[in-house]
């Protein structure tokens, strides 16, 4: 049979088959979200012509590990399932580009040699101790997803490409600054997530970094003095800040977007660059501007 998409979601369906798709040699995408599934035998001989794979929100626990041998699958999702290994990966190395295992009770994840992965979303999962994410010889890794996990110090994190990655998301996890969290081996770092933990004091951050969100922290006032940087996009919502220095944002002479809303400001002295800059805040927290040729309150 010549099908080349097949999806069989939304259907209630618990059990399939082994080797229940050998029929279907020209297969390249296949839907199996939102079953019942618990496990998933072999489902075919070989497939070499699947490139996408997706079983989303099901209960599965248990994959044979030889799933995919044989294929050519360049995305998979298992999000929002019941998984604690990956050992069904091992065939997807040369060609997998997205991976998704979101929502999953994965404790430790281990991958090496996977040449071509783009991204990787490991959120809501069992994540926290030294070592419990490594990414090994990922050359064109750019996107990390770890949100909603329970690491606590960066030792979590193993990754011997740190410069390729673009996107690092780490938000709603226990990081705290009893230990500096340095991203400088994370050289060219464009958007570091970093809300809902309990940081104190700014990260050490790459150079060229673009955004960086640090909501619903425990920003420690007094030690909020950005050092010179390229920084352009910076949240600090929901920090019950009371005061700011003035010269907190000065050393970043390219920020365009400052995030204050619910904090507790009653007055905003903000030191103005050419490059204009949007602030958010609460209408309570009465704003002076001070720029080159005077004086402007708000």
């Amino acid at each position: 049979m010549n099908i080349l998409y097949l999806e069989i979601s939304n259907c209630e369906v618990s059990i399939i088959d082994e080797n229940a798709f050998d029929n279907l040699k020209y297969l390249q995408n296949l839907n199996l979200d939102n079953n019942l599934l618990t496990e998933l035998p072999k489902l075919m001989d070989e497939m070499q012509k699947l490139l996408a794979f997706t079983a989303r929100n099901n209960k599965i626990s248990k994959v044979n590990p030889d799933l995919f041998i044989g294929s050519a699958v360049e995305s998979v999702d298992f999000s929002h399932n019941l998984l604690t290994d990956i050992e069904f990966l091992k065939y997807t190395k040369s060609r997998l580009l997205s991976l998704e295992l979101s929502h999953n009770l994965l404790e430790h994840v281990i991958l090496v040699d996977f040449s071509k992965l783009h991204n990787v979303g490991l959120a809501h999962n069992k994540l926290q101790g030294p070592n419990s994410v490594v990414l090994t010889n990922l050359r064109h890794l750019g996107d990390v997803d770890l949100s909603e996990n329970y690491i606590s110090t960066l030792d979590a994190i193993n990754l011997t490409e740190t410069h390729y990655i673009r996107h690092l998301y780490l938000q709603k996890n226990r990081l705290r600054s009893d230990v500096a969290l340095n991203f400088t081996e994370y050289t060219y770092l464009q958007v570091l997530n970093l809300d809902d933990n309990e940081v104190t004091t700014l990260p050490i951050l790459p150079l060229d970094i673009h955004t960086l969100s640090l909501k619903n922290n425990i920003i420690d006032v007094s030690k909020l003095n950005f050092p010179q940087h390229g920084v352009n996009n910076v949240s600090l919502a929901g920090n019950r800040l009371q005061t700011l220095n003035k010269n907190a944002f000065a050393n970043l002479k390219s920020i365009c977007i400052v995030n204050l809303l619910n904090n507790d400001l009653k007055f905003l002295d903000h030191q103005s660059h050419e490059c204009k800059t949007k602030l958010y805040f609460d209408k309570k927290t009465t704003l002076h501007i001070n720029e080159k040729y005077g004086k402007v309150k708000l």
